[in-house]
């Protein structure tokens, strides 16, 4: 529906447009309105009344609709919030939010598939663009996987028709594929063609293509007799060439592929040649989370400085490889923090390189813009420092400890800080907070319900909480059994989690990792990593925990068996951790991430992820 703006001095000047007029619905009711007010919201009124002014007929006219008792809600809702409104500009759903009309009206629609159809006709009938921003609105803010399915097939019943809604459930349901597949109303509302749609789109959201398989079997299983057609092209849709050997076999064992068609598809689609596919088939599905890596150190060579952005695909396993972007990277820093906030990356502090003598603390802030894919400076710390620990809480950036000196592997103790620094990306400030209660240099930090955790650090076993709000730390008592550096600390499903790191008085990583629970405010130890890892990377990518790079011992690198155990992939169900391997299942890979000091963070939105993927 085109959304019009109405020139209001038409109405507001004329002394024709008088305020009081009868509406006669359905030659059977009228209705005493304020026509001022329905010409302000609706254009269907507006085209009304003005016809009847020009022909010089009374204040009264006729209107025709289907549904007496919601005109009667409407001319009430209307009036209503006229009498709320800014007086400066036209109401929206947000402005009388909390009133009893505004969630009489609009309350229960995504409780009810026919008052949502309803009013959605009714404002597309009557044409007032506020009220169908405010049905889409409401229902956008309570999409869940339960009731997605009803939002969808009703906005695009014909008496709806709404665009906008429709493409939202869609983008919703393809970020929520599996559980809301698993909702009644999946097998019930969605069609043939809405699910092929679906499974073609490159945005759909699954663990593994097999997944699809799936969903489609237990699609046509409720109505089989009329669903079955659909099997062959539901299946053509799928990425072939993301189906291993051992899942072929699963899908021919089914009893929908007990026919003649299934022969069909093996040959056509699950071949040899998997990548005769269409070109839009070979695509793999884009994530809607992938790992940002930046800067980093060849392990047994700690003057090496990578200038390269890396792009982790948890789809693929792959890491696509940047060095080109503009300007040209041109800043060589290891140790730094790597954050992300509001589609910004931040590397923050660290040690710099300017030439194989030169190494000096940085109190410099680089920031990679993901939307125009370039670097720019920003706000410099108010004190240089490397090996720090930073995370994010509440859309505020926390920099915690460090060390002044750079290399001071012997003098952690002497040297580390205890300062922290909060930044504000609206007023692009940093500001002193209160110091942590125990200095620490190579330390770790992560954020949980709303909490900023520092964990360890050379040479403690002890965890520290700050309060964001009150701008207060508390030391807690659950200490680990260990003193660890270089080690990464992520917030997991509630808890937090310590992998690898240097342990005290040792050169070698460690495989070991503690799961913190925070209702029980205890350290349990959890399954190792495959193989030891200090000075790594970590960040959670859809629903795993990720790690990359890092070191086996000090200045030792990584074996060539190593190397392709660089990325390890926590798998929360199965509680172990699995070796990432190429999505074609053929055989580990050997990753460009075999860095340690690596800056990592997590970047989310398909818009700003699938530039990086296709370089």
């Amino acid at each position: 529906m085109e959304f019009v703006t109405l020139p209001i001095n038409v109405w507001l000047d004329t002394e024709f447009f008088s305020a009081d007029w009868t509406i006669v619905l359905n030659s059977q009711k009228a209705f005493r309105v304020n026509s001022k007010v329905l010409a302000r919201y609706s254009r269907y009124f507006y085209k009304l009344f003005a016809s009847a002014i020009r022909t010089a007929q009374p204040a009264m006219t006729a209107v025709t609709y289907s549904d007496p008792l919601d005109f009667s809600n409407l001319m009430a809702y209307l009036h209503y919030i006229d009498e709320h409104r800014d007086s400066e500009r036209v109401p929206t759903e947000t402005n009388a939010a909390d009133d009893s009309m505004n969630e009489q009206f609009l309350g229960s629609l995504m409780q009810d598939a026919d008052l949502l159809k309803r009013r959605l006709s009714l404002a597309k009938h009557f044409e007032i663009p506020f009220l169908i921003d405010a049905i889409v609105s409401t229902a956008i803010k309570k999409l869940s996987p339960y009731n997605c399915w009803m939002v969808m097939t009703t906005a695009v019943d014909p008496e709806c028709n709404c665009k906008l809604l429709y493409d939202f459930a869609k983008d919703f349901i393809l970020e929520h594929f599996v559980a809301a597949t698993e909702q009644p109303q999946f097998v019930k509302l969605c069609s043939g063609e809405q699910l092929c749609e679906l499974i073609d789109s490159k945005y759909l959201n699954v663990p593994a293509e097999i997944v699809i398989f799936d969903v489609i079997c237990r699609w046509i299983e409720t109505e089989q007799l009329d669903r079955s057609k659909y099997f062959c092209d539901l299946v053509h849709r799928m990425r072939h060439f993301m189906i291993t050997d051992t899942q072929l076999q699963e899908m021919s064992a089914h009893h929908l592929a007990q026919t003649a068609e299934w022969q069909s598809i093996l040959s056509t689609y699950f071949g040899k040649d998997r990548t005769a596919d269409s070109s839009e088939r070979q695509q793999s599905r884009l994530p809607r989370q992938a790992a940002f890596l930046c800067c980093g150190s060849v392990p047994y060579n700690v003057v090496s400085r990578e200038q390269v952005v890396q792009v982790f695909n948890p789809i693929l396993s792959e890491m696509v490889v940047h060095s080109n972007f503009s300007p040209a990277t041109n800043f060589r820093t290891i140790e730094a923090v790597c954050l992300h906030l509001d589609n910004l990356v931040y590397v923050i502090g660290g040690v710099t390189c300017q030439d194989e003598n030169c190494f000096k603390t940085s109190r410099e802030v680089h920031i990679f813009d993901l939307r125009l894919r370039i670097w720019r400076p920003g706000t410099p710390l108010s004190n240089s420092r490397t090996q720090a620990c930073g995370c994010v809480c509440d859309g505020l950036i926390y920099v915690m400890g460090g060390t002044k000196e750079f290399n001071s592997y012997f003098k952690f103790r002497y040297s580390s800080l205890g300062i922290v620094e909060q930044y504000n990306p609206a007023t692009g400030l940093w500001r002193p907070r209160q110091n942590m209660l125990v200095t620490r240099v190579a330390a770790s930090a992560a954020s949980l319900n709303g909490m900023v955790y520092v964990c360890m650090g050379a040479w403690h076993s002890s965890m520290e909480q700050y309060d964001c709000q009150n701008d207060q730390w508390t030391l807690l008592t659950a200490t680990l059994p260990v003193e660890l550096v270089g080690f990464s600390l992520v917030a997991f499903d509630n808890c937090l989690y310590a992998i690898g790191g240097r342990k005290h008085r040792k050169s070698i990583g460690t495989k070991e990792v503690y799961c913190y629970n925070a209702e029980e405010q205890s350290w349990s130890k959890t399954a190792p990593l495959l193989s030891k890892r200090m000075y790594h990377s970590a960040t959670v990518l859809n629903g795993y925990i990720y790690v990359f790079g890092g070191e086996a011992e000090t200045f030792g690198g990584l074996s060539q068996k190593e190397a392709q155990l660089s990325v390890q992939r926590w798998n929360p169900s199965q509680e172990s951790w699995t070796l990432c391997k190429p999505a074609s299942c053929t055989s580990p890979g050997t990753f460009v991430s075999d860095l340690c000091f690596l800056g990592c963070c997590t970047i989310s939105g398909c818009d700003y992820i699938e530039p990086l993927l296709n370089h």
